[in-house]
């Protein structure tokens, strides 16, 4: 007859600190894994948004416009692109997304603790049958609510995004908002 042994209250303990350690070690590197898909997912979105705009602007001979929206679904007049922004074509050429303009694309609100923000100097991103945007190069800031990771993307005139890492004010805006 075989006697049967359990276990010692040393060995679980020492088998939850190794499951302790493990879990403090590996939730941190899984947190930054998702934060950085959330990140890439907006990028993706924002792309693609430009691209539509791009191309329709170019392939219809029209204008097209990005604009910042807000819970209506309406263009806001602000910096703040974190609710979701639209893409239309102004056929009545007014920059206002209204009844007689063609809605081609609505991007949801962002994820919850992010935030996409662009230059003051530009609301609204306008293409034009060449496929140009007017204006300067758009500056956006795209950072987590605590301002623990913070991106610049930056689009120039030609539609073409360079992503560069954000500088100390941006991250203090980013905790300010």
């Amino acid at each position: 007859m075989k006697t049967m042994q359990g276990i010692s209250v040393v060995e679980v303990v020492l088998a939850l600190a190794i499951a302790a350690l493990l879990a403090g070690v590996a939730a941190p590197a899984a947190l930054s894994a998702f934060l950085a898909v959330r990140y890439a997912s907006v990028r993706a979105a924002l792309g693609e948004s430009v691209l539509v705009s791009n191309r329709l602007s170019a392939a219809s001979g029209g204008v097209a416009v990005l604009c910042p929206s807000d819970p209506r679904g309406h263009c806001r007049d602000g910096t703040d692109w974190s609710s979701g922004w639209l893409v239309y074509a102004d056929i009545d050429q007014d920059r206002s997304f209204g009844a007689h303009d063609i809605l081609l694309q609505r991007q949801p609100p962002l994820a919850e603790g992010l935030r996409l923000v662009s230059t003051d100097g530009r609301r609204r991103i306008v293409f034009h049958p060449d496929g140009s945007s007017s204006g300067s190069n758009v500056t956006f800031s795209l950072c987590s609510r605590s301002g623990d990771r913070v991106e610049t993307l930056v689009l120039s005139n030609a539609g073409r995004f360079r992503i560069a890492p954000g500088s100390d004010e941006q991250r203090r805006a980013c905790r300010g908002r």
